[in-house]
């Protein structure tokens, strides 16, 4: 008996985890920590972080928004970059603003990150350690800087202050009753950072910004040593105050009777109904242990469990909600408590009702527990998602590492080996039992009202139902007082299909040396481009498609139901199994497959493991040949869309996003993006069923991709069983002309629109004839990143009007039919109210200079080595072979072997004449709403 309990003890007694070895860590004298790692994915790129244990939860009242603040400043004004020329010098080198070069900052901690910089040259990788150690010690704080970026900052709370933030900030105070964290949103006050003097920005930076608060992370494909002895001679001078303000950890108190709160906003979509139950995390000593580890996957696999039976029950038209998610993670905007917590869209008038059952599941669970079957299926997924890991290990990309890092450094976290992690977790995961897992849930869950948080955010609307914080608290002590039955378990799942298809052949096959690739003509007439890689261990990726489409069933009385029907048959039944059924059946697969049916095509899309590629295939024969009809997902779906679209109109982003379709597309029934509720009783499941069976009846004409890592005769048998069996009667068709086009002309619409936070909102989109091919296809690729450039220069950094403007442009086939291509170039930009105007003045005036002068060659080079960088990574993916592959077939061009030539080529007078030609031809939209 003694030893069984020792062996006992000995399994769950915590370890330390071994640290990678291949990291190079430590900590200077002065209290600065590194970590360090040779990492060869992407190749030729590294990553270049500093994190900061400093965050909005430092700042005194007076101070509330200057840890934001400070993180701009980083990229205006530092000892070696000044201005914005850092910047500048970034995307010289092809590390984008926003995309590669960025950061953020959080109540407790502030990370910046260069991401993706080629490492070919070791004067970059010098330079960026430079530009971290600009960031730590510094910064200028330039008084025109900080004036000038005010602006932007308030762009940025334009930006991001929907109803949601404003929703949560005005429940902080309930939240966190007399705390700190109640009264300290990063983004802080506008009052704030409008008036605050240039000399207390100075002295927050120089108070908190010192190495005992900072870690320099750098991860990629460069020497270690080098790196590690750089950082040294760039830092080691650096002195730690004597009297260095010390981050004190804002704890999160217990709170012995329930929390309620109930807030509302007239922007406000939808009911939010959240039930948290918050609890400690792991002492940060055992942070570095197998008990984290532990923990982390108890977490992972309640949360898991309890997920999908509330997934189960929205899938109900009666459930009271229309999705619910489920996790256990930081309390709010705390990082010094968690909370168990589940969420709920409810349908309107059902927020108690919401709560209520959120109450009786947590009950369920914690006086039955979890059944065998929930758990095999939760644990089957996370082994799934942790051998992935494994296979895939030599293509962890270096910024995961390097959030890794950071979590490593900020919350003490381990940090193992990809194959130490996967060792020491298969072995905590065959360790764990289901009443382990089953009482670890219940220490999370409170008998009692203690560490009870309930939350209610509702649309301010005149008709809409709104709880209150005691009609919330009886609905939840409703639940609680239940004593529901344990659900039973009596699914079981020996196969996918019931019955195996008859198999076709492959009746010819023939090289495709521009590829690498081979192409089969299978004896029901599909065509299988198939192309062997090893650029991912184990995976592959799946496609196909034939023309058709939606224009072969169309009628607009029918546009309700065709706008539905990839939604409707992502939740329906295939084979003997329901939509959910279906997902549990698949469970500890690594599949994905989904089917579609487009204005101009039908077909799918997928990818698998190596292992699973057979249940893909029979994944796949199912969805085409087996949809059936499920009434509860059916009325589940048109429940669902009354709920969510009943209150959008009151949030100003949909009315104009509602706009931008309904323009664009010249109001095609077809053109908006999603239903209204008008549109709603005229959704019809025949019509979808009947559409949806009509376009996978016959595949004769499609043409199939498949790449990766495949053993090829298996895939060949595989083809042959699940592919050529699949129904081909021989039918060819071209998608029929059914008016979908874009609008003609210059076209000019502006409204006004009562805002809860007033802005001005500028849309435009350009059009016009384009051929289709490679050079084209580059020049507007190059010219949508020069005016997205332009545009943040002007409208943000000189003027302040913005937090975020971005255009992109692109040559797209045609929209219907046989029409010819046409370039796409859209621009949205929210900006300064009572500043619409001149935004547009801006705009039109870039697009006439460049379509006259041309861009200079200093943007032009920027743009090129950003599109270079973008290609040598985009080549090391399966997807982007499978992209080839398909223009190849569509259209009998290569865009992979000549693209660096082509690319090098351009010259500013040719982006001068694109732009003439093709953007600024009198085919334009411009919308603008401005705030009543």
């Amino acid at each position: 008996m003694l030893t069984a309990a020792l062996a006992a003890l000995s399994m769950t007694a915590a370890t330390t985890v071994p640290s990678d070895s291949s990291v190079r860590t430590g900590v200077l004298a002065n209290g600065l920590t590194y970590y360090v790692k040779q990492n060869n994915y992407p190749e030729h790129r590294a990553d270049f972080f500093i994190a900061q244990r400093v965050g909005s939860i430092q700042e005194e009242e007076n101070q509330r928004g200057l840890a934001h603040f400070l993180e701009h400043m980083c990229f205006n004004g530092t000892k070696h970059f000044p201005g914005n020329s850092l910047i500048t010098y970034m995307e010289g080198i092809g590390v984008k603003f926003g995309a590669n070069l960025n950061a953020y900052t959080s109540t407790d901690e502030t990370v910046y990150n260069i991401s993706n910089v080629p490492t070919e040259r070791q004067g970059v990788v010098d330079t960026c350690l430079l530009v971290l150690a600009d960031w730590s010690h510094n910064l200028l704080l330039n008084g025109k800087d900080i004036n000038d970026e005010r602006g932007v900052i308030e762009g940025e709370y334009r930006h991001r202050s929907g109803a949601n933030y404003r929703l949560l900030e005005k429940a902080s105070a309930d939240l966190y009753p007399d705390n700190l964290y109640g009264r300290r949103m990063p983004i802080g006050l506008m009052s704030v950072v409008k008036n605050f003097k240039h000399k207390e920005l100075r002295n927050y930076y120089k108070k908190w910004y010192h190495p005992g608060n900072q870690c320099i992370i750098v991860v990629g494909d460069i020497d270690p040593d080098r790196v590690v002895e750089h950082i040294k001679s760039l830092f080691a001078g650096v002195k730690q105050p004597k009297k260095a303000a010390a981050v004190n950890a804002v704890e999160v108190p217990d709170n012995e009777k329930l929390i309620a709160t109930v807030q509302t906003d007239k922007e406000q979509a939808s009911t939010s109904v959240r039930l948290l139950f918050k609890h400690d995390d792991l002492d940060r000593s055992l942070m570095n242990t197998t008990e984290a580890l532990r923990r982390d996957y108890l977490k992972s696999v309640v949360a898991a469990m309890m997920r999908t039976r509330m997934s189960d029950l929205a899938s109900l038209p009666e459930a009271p909600f229309t999705s619910v998610t489920v996790g256990d993670r930081d309390y709010m905007i705390s990082k010094t408590r968690q909370a168990f917590q589940l969420i709920a869209t409810a349908k309107s008038g059902h927020a108690d009702d919401a709560m209520q059952w959120m109450g009786r599941e947590v009950k369920r669970a914690t006086l039955h527990g979890f059944n065998d079957g929930e758990y095999r299926r939760a644990r089957l997924n996370y082994e799934s998602q942790l051998d992935k890991l494994y296979r895939e290990r030599d293509k962890y990309p270096n910024t995961r590492y390097a959030r890794d890092f950071v979590r490593a450094y900020i919350d003490g976290e381990s940090t193992p080996s990809i194959a130490d992690y996967h060792r020491i977790m298969h072995d905590i995961i065959d360790r764990v039992t289901l009443d382990e897992v089953n009482a670890f849930f219940n220490s999370l869950i409170s008998p009692t009202d203690r560490n009870v948080v309930l939350v209610a955010f509702a649309p301010d609307k005149v008709g809409e139902p709104i709880p209150t914080t005691r009609s919330l608290t009886v609905a939840f002590h409703a639940g609680r007082s239940l004593n529901p039955e344990a659900l039973p378990d009596t699914l079981s799942y020996d196969r996918l299909l019931p019955d195996d298809p008859t198999p076709g052949r492959i009746v010819s096959e023939q090289a495709l040396p521009v590829f690498d690739a081979t192409q089969w003509t299978l004896s029901n007439g599909v065509k299988v481009l198939v192309k062997h890689t090893s650029i991912t261990p184990g995976e592959i990726v799946i496609a196909g498609a034939g023309p058709g489409g939606l224009s072969q069933n169309y009628d607009a009385d029918d546009a309700p139901s065709f706008k539905s029907i990839n939604n409707v048959m992502a939740a329906s039944g295939y084979g003997l199994f329901t939509g959910n059924d279906l997902k549990k059946a698949l469970a500890g697969k690594d599949v994905k497959m989904r089917t579609f049916v487009s204005k101009t095509e039908e077909g799918f899309q997928g990818s698998s493991s190596r292992t699973d590629l057979e249940t893909a295939m029979q994944l796949l024969f199912l969805k085409l040949t087996s949809p059936q009809k499920d009434e509860a997902a059916f009325n589940t779906f048109i429940e669902n869309n009354r709920a969510r679209l009943a209150n959008q109109g009151a949030d100003p982003k949909f009315e104009f996003a509602d706009s931008i379709f309904s323009n664009v597309f010249a109001g095609h029934p077809l053109g908006a993006e999603r239903l209204s509720l008008e549109e709603l009783p005229r959704v019809s499941y025949d019509k979808i069923m009947d559409c949806y069976r009509d376009r996978m009846s016959d595949v004769s004409d499609f043409n199939v991709y498949i790449v990766g890592d495949f053993d090829t005769d298996t895939l060949r048998t595989l083809v042959e069983h699940y592919i050529a069996s699949l129904p081909g009667n021989g039918r060819m068709e071209q998608p029929r002309d059914i008016g979908y086009r874009l609008f003609k002309g210059d076209i000019k619409n502006y409204w006004r629109s009562a805002m809860e936070n007033p802005q001005d909102k500028v849309y435009y989109f350009w059009t016009g004839a384009c051929d289709v091919n490679l050079r084209n296809s580059l020049l507007a690729k190059v010219t949508g990143q020069i005016f997205t450039a332009i545009f943040r220069k002007e409208i943000r950094e000189d003027r302040g009007w913005t937090y975020h403007v971005d255009t992109h442009c692109s040559v797209v086939d045609d929209q219907n039919g046989d029409d010819a291509p046409v370039i796409f170039m859209p621009l949205n930009v929210t900006v300064t109210a009572g500043k619409a105007a001149a935004t547009r003045d801006i705009i039109d005036a870039a697009i006439k200079r460049i379509g006259q002068d041309g861009p200079t060659q200093e943007q032009l080079d920027s743009v090129k080595k950003y599109l270079r960088k973008v290609y040598a990574e985009d080549r090391d993916d399966n997807t982007y072979w499978m992209a080839m592959m398909k223009n190849w077939v569509k259209r009998g061009q290569d865009y992979d072997t000549d693209y660096l030539t082509t690319l090098d080529a351009i010259t500013p007078a040719d982006i001068a004449a694109f732009v003439r030609d093709h953007v600024d031809t009198g085919n334009r939209l411009i919308l603008t709403m401005t705030p009543k």
